[in-house]
């Protein structure tokens, strides 16, 4: 990865870590799937008549819409509203890494070298470590919903790669276009009319924000460039970034929600770093190493242009100079 990536897959991770504040908030006054339906209305329809559609196949639109969009976020707010906290879930969620380091050498054939492997393992243990800090996980229900979001989401990251280069915001626009039907069903399946209107009537300012947060940052900036990275790089190498959501997921809670953050838990955040680090370490040496030889070249031939340009000026000026 460039660090022009390893920069873009932080901010997603940030976006996300975020994301649970927002979702959290939204769940005051709305239920989960009429918020989904809402989100991805918002996702698709604003920019449908601006974006062209993805040059993918109907198969791998699909298979994104229905893995990513319908699977993943159905499960993971349904575990959310049934009480597990956002830090845990977070947490939980990361086990998205074993999944996609499966079907990447399953699907794809990709060679999980042992630093690698240690470096996730040493970061998921960081990640237990901030499970068994953020209290109560809520019932077995919501864990087992979350493993299968985690499973749900793998897939979606082995398909973008499948996919390769295309417009990922086009994919991202088109592929939300097909949740909001399926949504809304269940919402008047399992939520039922009454709710959705007293919901629509009584939204507060916090929800609207939150569903433009979840809708603008989290879904079309934070997967439009998700599925860049993983399009663009070996999936292995983009998925552990995702370790780094709980630290944010656990850090704005604290912040916007007042949870505070216990000496353990910021031990287990330093471990999720050194995990990451060591998965990481022989592409940021490259690229760190790149990096110093291209700025040291680059000083030396502006050296070297300023020691000719003054040659050329005392040559001109003859004596005198």
């Amino acid at each position: 990865m460039s660090l022009k990536h390893i920069i873009l897959a932080l901010l997603v991770a940030l976006a996300w870590g975020c994301n649970f504040v927002a979702v959290k908030t939204a769940f005051v006054d709305i239920p989960p799937f009429l918020f989904l339906t809402i989100r991805f209305l918002a996702c698709s329809l604003p920019l449908l008549a601006f974006v062209p559609r993805p040059k993918v196949s109907w198969k791998y639109l699909l298979g994104i819409s229905m893995f990513q969009w319908i699977a993943h976020f159905s499960l993971l707010f349904v575990a959310l509203y049934l009480g597990m906290p956002g830090g845990l879930a977070s947490m939980v969620l990361q086990s998205q890494i074993l999944f996609t380091l499966i079907f990447s050498s399953l699907w794809l054939k990709s060679r999980i070298s042992p630093i690698q492997l240690l470096g996730v393992l040493v970061a998921l243990v960081g990640i237990g470590l901030i499970g068994l800090q953020t209290g109560n996980s809520g019932n077995l229900i919501a864990f087992v919903l979350l493993i299968g979001s985690a499973a749900t989401i793998s897939v979606a990251n082995v398909m973008y790669k499948k996919i390769g280069q295309v417009n990922m915001l086009s994919l991202v626009v088109w592929s939300s276009l097909i949740p909001p039907l399926p949504m809304f069903a269940l919402s008047l399946y399992f939520e039922g009319w009454p709710e959705i209107v007293q919901s629509c009537t009584c939204i507060s300012w916090s929800s609207i924000i939150a569903i433009c947060y979840t809708s603008v940052v989290s879904t079309l900036f934070g997967l439009s460039a998700w599925a860049y990275l993983m399009s663009r790089n070996n999936p292995s190498h983009v998925v552990p970034f995702a370790l780094l959501i709980p630290i944010f997921g656990i850090g704005s809670t604290a912040w916007f929600l007042g949870e505070t953050l216990t000496t353990a838990t910021i031990v287990a955040c330093a471990i999720v770093m050194l995990g990451l680090c060591i998965n990481q370490w022989f592409v940021l040496k490259k690229v760190l190493w790149n990096r110093s030889i291209a700025y040291l070249q680059f000083a030396c031939n502006k050296l070297m242009h300023g020691l000719n340009s003054n040659h050329r000026w005392k040559d001109e000026a003859g004596p005198l100079a």
